[in-house]
């Protein structure tokens, strides 16, 4: 064991947030940080990471049973903060659930609102959000903000914004060339097989949607009601077998919109299947 490692594990303060028996292999993990990012990697004033790096992330990644430490702490500086990949590499197994409890306690729902601040006044604050939001990013929203000149322009940056980060050109710049284009046709998988997949995906939905309302009491037993992602309580009609999928593997629209490929899922869980 490196002295920089004894002295680290025997502070106090870490001594407090460790919750996990050091052992041999913690230990050796700790070391490879010292030989990786140097001799000064755990003094606070000296150290290439930040105080909140040394004190709370190396101790929380040792406690949810991280054991490649150096890789984890060199993978974590090119992950978005507060990402699921930066989840995954701080919490390790773990990460899935607490990063759904953060999505739900982040969400602004009524309900949410009335947690933070009460009954009465996250009931009242709720409603003056949910007024601002409805038109928050609309051409009125912008020109009552910013007036109508002003406000027409920035409109026109902020459509303009969001329809290049929809481009495959922002994924590439944000991710590099190989791994920006997997994402991007990941994300978008109908610009890569074209009209063809838009046909099928679309057909699918419509015979998905006669299949549902004709077997509710069999795909939806308990009537969860169906909405969009972010709605409190909120379901939402799942193909077990992604429609994707179906289309590269050839399976007719009937098939892919069959009662056996559909079921309902919370919508945070069917969210979660596109981080696994």
């Amino acid at each position: 064991m490196l002295e920089q490692v004894k002295k680290y594990v025997n502070r106090k303060g870490i001594q407090k947030k460790l919750k996990v028996d050091i052992n041999k292999n913690i230990l050796n993990a700790l070391d490879e940080v010292v030989l990786c990012f140097g001799e000064n990697v755990f003094t606070r004033h000296k150290s290439n990471f930040s105080q909140q790096v040394i004190e709370n992330t190396i101790p929380t990644m040792i406690n949810n049973g991280i054991k490649d430490l150096k890789e984890n702490l060199i993978k974590l500086k090119s992950v978005r903060k507060n990402s699921f990949e930066h989840y995954k590499l701080i919490y390790g197994n773990n990460a899935e659930k607490l990063y759904e409890e953060k999505t739900e306690k982040s969400l602004q729902t009524k309900d949410n609102f009335i947690k933070r601040h009460g009954e009465i006044k996250g009931s009242k604050l709720w409603e003056g959000y949910s007024k601002k939001k409805s038109k928050q990013n609309t051409l009125e929203g912008y020109i009552e903000r910013y007036g109508l000149e002003l406000g027409k322009e920035r409109f026109k940056e902020y459509s303009d914004r969001q329809s290049y980060t929809k481009s495959i050109e922002y994924y590439i710049e944000k991710y590099g060339e190989d791994h920006g284009v997997e994402l991007y046709y990941q994300r978008y998988p109908a610009y890569e097989y074209g009209e063809d997949y838009r046909d099928y995906k679309n057909a699918v939905y419509r015979l998905s949607q006669k299949v549902y309302e004709e077997n509710i009491k069999i795909i939806n037993p308990n009537n969860y009601p169906r909405t969009r992602m972010g709605v409190e309580g909120g379901w939402q009609l799942d193909h077990i077998k992604p429609v994707i999928e179906c289309f590269k593997e050839k399976i007719t629209i009937e098939e892919a919109s069959d009662i056996s490929n559909l079921r309902m899922l919370p919508w945070k869980e069917n969210l979660m299947r596109n981080f696994k």
